[in-house]
């Protein structure tokens, strides 16, 4: 259920997941993750005040039931909306794509700069995910030039991950068409080739 309010968040679904909050926190009062979810939803509302109020029921929950403070994640969050942070602003652009770094895909066959979409049939049909495809696209650009990378997409079951990577697919080309990345004995043979051809 965190997970799903967690991606409603990263979605821009502010408000309907701060209403949905407020009845989360009070079936289950001692669960942190769900008041720092509550905070964010409703100061990203632009309602600072009511997350710091939020933050302060939670504190004294906590102290009456435990005796315990807020752990500090909380802590830190009380203090980034009392400094009005950036971070925790939405951004749209980071919205439920993560991106890990691969070393490996430097090392690909050469394709042409800017990917073309695939000939034949459409890609899948997406609604509301211009900001993913954007960025898929900018991945593929620098997967094309050389760069590497491996885009990991997370989500609900059913939020449209195979969907998204479908339409990353299309983008990408006719597989036999993709850049793959080498092996390690392709680049031990390139590179002997390359030593061969400097010193004969």
């Amino acid at each position: 259920m965190e997970d799903r309010i967690d991606a409603s968040l990263a979605l821009g679904g502010h408000a309907q997941a701060a209403a949905e909050l407020d009845a989360m926190v009070q079936a289950r009062p001692l669960r942190e993750r769900r008041w720092a979810q509550l905070i964010v939803a409703t100061y990203r509302c632009g309602r600072q005040a009511d997350a710091l109020r939020a933050y302060q029921r939670c504190r004294t929950l906590l102290a009456d039931e435990l005796g315990l403070e807020p752990g500090p994640d909380l802590q830190r969050l009380e203090t980034a909306v009392l400094n009005q942070d950036a971070s925790l602003d939405w951004h749209p652009a980071a919205a439920a794509v993560k991106v890990l770094p691969n070393a490996a895909l430097r090392h690909a066959k050469a394709q042409p700069a800017e990917p073309q979409p695939a000939a034949g049939p459409a890609g899948p049909s997406l609604v509301g995910r211009d900001a993913e495809l954007g960025h898929l696209r900018g991945r593929l650009r620098e997967l094309a030039s050389g760069e590497g990378g491996a885009v990991v997409l997370v989500g609900e079951p059913g939020a449209g991950k195979t969907t998204l990577a479908e339409a990353a697919a299309h983008l990408a080309g006719p597989a036999d068409q993709r850049r793959t990345p080498a092996s390690a004995a392709d680049r031990r043979r390139r590179a002997g080739a390359r030593r061969a051809q400097r010193y004969p």
